[in-house]
């Protein structure tokens, strides 16, 4: 009986080139970052500073740093998402007025804040907002508030969607901490 055999040749010319790239990526340049980070600093300080406010408390902390993360583990360390968070407490409220206050805030701002969240109908715990940042990338705002007794946490984050930065942004990065999430 003759046996057969089976031969699989596989190319890999040009593999070394392939790269996986997050879809949507935005393509950034050292400026761009740059500018990015101070819009999303600017952004959380009047976030947190507006609804704080509104909500009858004194701001909290305020992030000093954009922190970096790179967009998970199957890309390069060139695509990286930046966020910066801050909080407050309002005590002796409950979490709906809080969303409230927040959300009429963020509505001052000249913003279009939207409320959502909840698993159960009515008891919505997030308040969500976009807008451009002077480069063109776009900033997601998120206030969450938590239901303590006698008091409402509220943490804010302000970040970006994956951004694929060059040479340059990446070296001014690098400089500075990056947390590898």
């Amino acid at each position: 009986m003759a046996a057969a055999t089976l031969v699989l040749l596989t190319t890999t010319a040009g593999c070394d080139d392939v790269e996986a790239k997050p879809k949507g990526a935005v393509s950034v340049g050292a400026a761009e970052l740059s500018a990015t980070q101070k819009d999303a600093l600017a952004l959380v300080r009047t976030a947190v500073t507006r609804a704080a406010q509104a909500a009858g408390a004194t701001p909290g902390q305020v992030g000093e740093q954009v922190t970096a993360s790179t967009c998970g583990e199957l890309y390069p360390k060139r695509f990286q998402k930046l966020q910066v968070n801050g909080s407050f407490v309002a005590d002796g409220a409950e979490r709906a007025e809080v969303v409230s206050n927040v959300r009429d805030a963020w509505l001052a701002e000249g913003w279009k804040p939207e409320v959502g969240g909840a698993e159960v109908a009515g008891e919505d715990d997030q308040v969500s907002g976009a807008m451009r940042s002077s480069s063109g990338v776009e900033l997601s705002v998120r206030a969450t508030v938590l239901q303590g007794t006698g008091k409402a946490p509220v943490n804010i984050s302000v970040s970006t969607p994956c951004l694929d930065l060059s040479e340059e942004a990446l070296a001014d990065l690098d400089a500075q901490p990056i947390d590898e999430d």
